[in-house]
């Protein structure tokens, strides 16, 4: 399934996943590919994962939660693009999984992100 594909089919189980949660919360997104390319010397197809992963973000109620999602998953999206394109020759393949990490956000505390919990979506995921 190509990415964008995914993306826009996991996109309403993760905002009600997020919005299910009491706010303020911390969440990071982890999206893992597999990419293939044939290997010249012994045309054999070689596989790699590429994992990509954004910052953690800090999400209130106020927060636009569809704007935030698009923002990061077009970011994962840009970096597969950047990869195929080093002249790598590497390919997208697959969507191996898409994970959220959440935890509670208390910002007087020092270390915020403990208590993880993690949701995670593989491709044959409906």
């Amino acid at each position: 399934m190509d990415p964008k594909v995914f993306i826009v089919n996991i996109k309403p189980k993760v905002l009600k996943l997020i919005r299910g949660k009491d706010k303020p919360i911390k969440m990071k997104f982890m999206f893992s590919c597999k990419f293939t390319k044939e290997n010249p010397g012994t045309v054999q197809i070689d596989t790699n994962s590429g994992n990509f992963s954004n910052k953690p973000i800090i999400v209130s109620e106020a927060t636009n939660l569809s704007e935030l999602y698009n923002t990061i998953t077009e970011k994962f999206l840009e970096s597969i693009e950047t990869f195929q394109n080093q002249s790598s020759g590497w390919q997208f393949d697959e969507v191996e999984s898409f994970s959220i990490n959440i935890d509670a956000y208390t910002p007087t505390s020092g270390s915020s992100y403990s208590n993880t919990e993690v949701f995670s979506w593989q491709e044959g995921f409906h």
